[in-house]
């Protein structure tokens, strides 16, 4: 497939190296998501021996369109027999497809490289094929530093192009305006990756808010054609319209030391009517909680209002307190194993699904909720519980699609990976779900080809029926899932980490799970807290802290709080080192103002002159105001002892040149001149007065 050719005295070597950088930037944004580091790092390779290879004259000796139908033949087996696997979190849509397609775009790159022609110019369709290349690996929807890093290796390939493009153009080697060119070129680079970069950060924090618009849109349209809508008023808007309205409103902030987010449950659902609404079945009636005294170990003062919600013998419990920011949904959160829970309130009442309700009192600012650090059994729903109940009317092709995805599997805990599965695989996240009005939403949710794309109240009312059609008793849970972590150790909620989940009774495990039927897009995207969000909050929690200290401890306690606090301590210690600066500087100007002519850096050479000046004026031959030293010197040597006063004359010049030219203020420099002053002096063959009376 490969000849020897000569090499021609000179290669396009600029656009070669260009070339070869855009190559191995490809290959890093395709193994990042993928971890293929193989292929793509062999990829590399093959393209940085070109380097070797045009050296020697090798050049493809068969035609760029049959080795590039071969190489698609050998990316498509392998997509076939083994395809590039991606974590969950990156799952997308034709994920590992695109992957293959970029390998093999970064691949027909190369054979351009390969190509006899490129002995002379590598042709525009190799940058045309590496844009291509990076709108597949693009196909994957990144999380944190890994977007980052891949935005950040985006604007190095942007970088990249243009210097391809450079490197494209015949220079003159004395073209003067080549320099120019390049400076314009990579200033006018810098200054557009800057508003890009911006824009992806603005894309990506207000991703949902621009689905909502698109959505709103997409609505207004259809509303003036006259087509079916959605059903805005049933349970399934509920969740949606918090991620629609005010989606960055703080609602909740969660103190817990667990590294991943948690699933507050807000309301459990048991009972699926049609038109997508879920409500609670006929189960028993709420039992009425009263507070309990506090267990030994909570660290929990002895009037705390204190509720056990079901019987625990654990001895290790893990602690989760939530603090409500805003009372728009006046619930109180709990978790799935929630055993115990401390509120300042009279009575609760809890149901058979776990709903808490406040009797007669409004909710609290707060709330600590306590759950065994070991999993305990629960136990199992009647046979006759709303649970279990998958209703006739519902389209009998769903029960048919549950027997085909839980095909083979034999045990709760595999229909329950069995049914996430399938979404995750088949469906994709976006608000909003145009169904036509004579079909149950979630029906056609289900059975619609090709799969509509909705939200995660679809995919937990969809896990949820088709795991009862199994015999798996499943509810339907909505709350939140506090997504954004701050550096002090708690999360936040905000109104779009609004969730809509299933639990599961796992027989297997004897007790209620978590089932996450919803993609990986539509989930609370775990985020570190911005600068901002950081500033604010911590200012919130502060304010709170001393409003309470104040209001139980008075005024003086809360003085003695904000002393103590560490913030209040850095602030103390950067005024006391600027105050300190301020009178160091202030101090030394003083010093510097008070200080004579002779502690100056110039008084050695001043005084010097002043000395030999004040000894020449004695002997009647002085330097007149408005003579320069160099005129001076020049007079004495054009007098008629010039040549006895030599010496001082070349000692003029010496000085010259060492006090006004810093450079040559060195100790040796400086050290000769007072040698030579000092020789001067002392010298007994200048006479009283060589000069006479003359002053010139």
């Amino acid at each position: 497939m490969t000849q020897p050719m000569s090499l021609p005295a000179t290669y396009p070597r600029r656009a070669l190296r260009a070339s070869i950088y855009l190559i191995a930037i490809e290959c890093l944004i395709l193994a990042l998501p993928s971890g293929n580091w193989s292929v793509t790092g062999g990829l590399f390779l093959i393209a940085a021996s070109r380097w070797w290879t045009i050296r020697q004259g090798w050049a493809l000796s068969m035609p760029l369109s049959w080795n590039a139908l071969f190489l698609a033949v050998v990316f498509a087996t392998k997509f076939t027999v083994l395809p590039a696997s991606f974590s969950d979190d990156l799952d997308f849509a034709n994920t590992t497809l695109a992957h293959e397609i970029g390998c093999w775009l970064v691949a027909t790159q190369i054979l351009i490289l390969h190509e006899p022609s490129s002995r002379k110019r590598i042709p525009v369709a190799f940058a045309a094929l590496g844009c291509l290349a990076i709108l597949c690996a693009g196909d994957v929807r990144l999380h944190s530093v890994s977007r980052t890093t891949t935005l950040g290796l985006m604007m190095l390939f942007a970088g990249g192009l243009g210097w391809f493009a450079h490197t494209g153009r015949d220079w003159l080697p004395t073209d003067p305006r080549r320099r120019l060119r390049r400076v314009i070129l990579l200033v006018t680079l810098v200054l557009a990756s800057v508003p890009t970069v911006y824009a992806a950060q603005v894309w990506h924090q207000h991703e949902r808010d621009l689905e909502v618009l698109l959505l709103h849109l997409m609505r207004v349209f259809d509303e003036t054609h006259s087509r079916p809508r959605s059903n805005s008023h049933s349970a399934l808007a509920k969740v949606s319209n918090g991620k629609m309205v005010e989606p960055e409103k703080p609602v909740l902030r969660v103190s817990a030391e667990d590294s991943e987010p948690l699933y507050l449950r807000g309301i459990v659902l048991d009972s699926y009517r049609l038109n997508a609404t879920w409500t609670t079945g006929p189960s028993s009636p709420p039992n009425s909680l009263y507070p309990r005294m506090v267990p030994e170990g909570r660290g929990l003062p002895p009037d705390e209002a204190f509720f056990q919600i079901h019987p625990s013998a654990a001895q290790q419990w893990h602690t989760a307190n939530v603090n409500y920011l805003s009372k728009d949904d006046p619930v109180p959160m709990a978790l799935l194993d929630t055993a115990e829970i401390s509120i300042a309130v009279d009575q609760l009442s809890v149901d058979s699904l776990g709903n808490l309700r406040i009797i007669e009192a409004s909710l609290p600012d707060s709330l600590a909720i306590y759950t065994p650090l070991s999993a305990e059994p629960d136990e199992a729903p009647p046979p006759d519980a709303e649970v279990h109940y998958f209703s006739p009317r519902l389209d009998p092709r769903i029960w048919d699609m549950a027997q085909s995805i839980c095909d083979g599997k034999t045990t709760d805990s595999e229909k329950i990976r069995a049914v996430e599965s399938f979404f995750h695989e088949n469906y994709l996240y976006q608000i909003g779900l145009e169904t036509p009005g004579h079909m149950d939403p979630v029906a056609y949710f289900l059975l619609t080809e090709p799969r509509p794309a909705a939200h995660c109240e679809y995919f937990a009312s969809g896990a949820a029926l088709l795991l009862r059609a199994v015999g798996v008793p499943t509810r339907y849970v909505t709350g939140y899932v506090p997504s954004e972590r701050h550096s002090e150790g708690f999360w936040i909620a905000r109104r779009k980490d609004a969730h809509a989940w299933v639990e599961a009774f796992d027989s297997d495990l004897g007790r209620w799970v978590t089932v996450e039927a919803t993609p990986a897009a539509g989930l609370p995207e775990r985020r570190t807290a911005t600068w901002s969000n950081e500033f604010f909050e911590s200012w919130r929690v502060w304010s709170q802290t001393f409003q309470q200290t104040m209001s139980n401890y008075g005024t003086w306690a809360a003085i003695s709080m904000v002393l103590q606090a560490n913030i209040t301590r850095c602030l103390l210690v950067l005024v006391l080192l600027a105050s300190w600066w301020i009178l160091n500087r202030r101090y030394h100007r003083e010093r510097e103002r008070q200080t004579p002519l002779a502690s100056s850096r110039a008084f050695p050479f001043q005084q010097w002159l002043f000395e030999l000046e004040a000894d020449l004026a004695r002997r009647g031959f002085q330097r007149l105001p408005q003579e320069t030293l160099l005129k001076f010197q020049d007079r004495i040597l054009a007098s008629p002892h010039g040549l006895q006063l030599r010496p001082i004359a070349e000692w003029y010049a010496a000085y010259s040149s060492i006090r006004y030219n810093e450079s040559e203020q060195t100790a040796e420099r400086v050290a000769q001149l007072e040698r030579s002053w000092q020789s001067l002096a002392s010298r007994p063959d200048l006479g009283p007065n060589p000069l006479g009376a003359s002053r010139g």
